[in-house]
């Protein structure tokens, strides 16, 4: 009686050590985006929790400039095309910085391609007739 006593604690508490884990991969797996295959970005990112953000904040401290920031990742890339992984626990971007691309896509194409509005939320109050 006693020794099944004493197990019990040892089996609850590997349980919990199991449950923790099996829930850490879960909820990290839940956060991290899969990138699109063919379309560059940061490797190191894509395993991130925090996904491109510390990358972003250094060169926000640096520089003084965010949206440049992701002008530099896609010349560091080398392609006009780029992921970058901004908002954890959610989808990652795709950030066209071809202009004649973004134009067609932008008059011609736009059933083709989602617009998110965090663009438009974060310039709203600035430039409120804007239109991107």
């Amino acid at each position: 009686m006693a020794g099944e006593m004493s197990s019990s604690p040892a089996i609850m508490g590997l349980m919990t050590a199991g449950a923790v884990i099996i829930g850490f991969y879960v909820y990290r797996t839940m956060i991290l985006s899969k990138p699109f295959p063919g379309i560059p970005y940061n490797k190191r990112a894509a395993t991130h929790p925090l996904g491109d953000i510390p990358e972003m904040m250094n060169y926000v401290t640096r520089t003084k400039r965010i949206f440049c920031w992701l002008t530099s990742l896609a010349t560091r890339h080398q392609s006009a095309i780029v992921q970058a992984f901004i908002k954890p626990a959610s989808l990652h971007w795709v950030v066209l910085t071809d202009p004649f691309e973004s134009q067609d896509i932008l008059l011609r194409r736009t059933k083709e391609f989602d617009r998110n509005s965090f663009f438009g939320e974060l310039i709203g109050g600035i430039l409120p007739e804007q239109h991107i």
